[in-house]
C-alpha cells in the first residue's frame, strides 16, 4: 500500500500512561500501524507532564477524553467495531 492509498486511523490506546507503555507505543505500535494505514496519534496532543498531572490528581479517565475527543474527523474503523 502506498502512504497515499493508507487509510487514516484514529489510536485510542491506554498506552500512554506509563512510561513503558509509552516507548513500545513509540517504538513498536504505531510504526506497525504506520504499514497499513496512517496512524493518528492523541498522544502526541498531550506533554508527558500533563499527563503524568492527570494521573497524580486522579483524573486519567476524563484527561484521556477530551484528549482523545479533540480535533476527531472522520476516520475509517478497523477492529471489532467495525463489524
Amino acid at each position: 500500500m502506498t502512504p497515499m492509498s493508507r487509510p487514516r486511523c484514529y489510536v485510542a490506546s491506554p498506552l500512554g500512561f506509563t512510561e513503558g507503555g509509552r516507548e513500545y507505543y513509540r517504538s513498536t505500535y504505531l510504526p506497525a500501524l504506520a504499514t497499513v494505514v496512517d496512524p493518528v496519534d492523541p498522544w502526541s496532543l498531550a506533554t508527558a507532564d500533563e499527563i503524568a498531572a492527570a494521573a497524580a490528581a486522579g483524573s486519567s479517565r476524563e484527561f484521556s477524553l477530551e484528549l482523545w475527543s479533540s480535533g476527531v474527523e472522520t476516520f475509517t474503523l478497523f477492529g471489532p467495531a467495525a463489524f
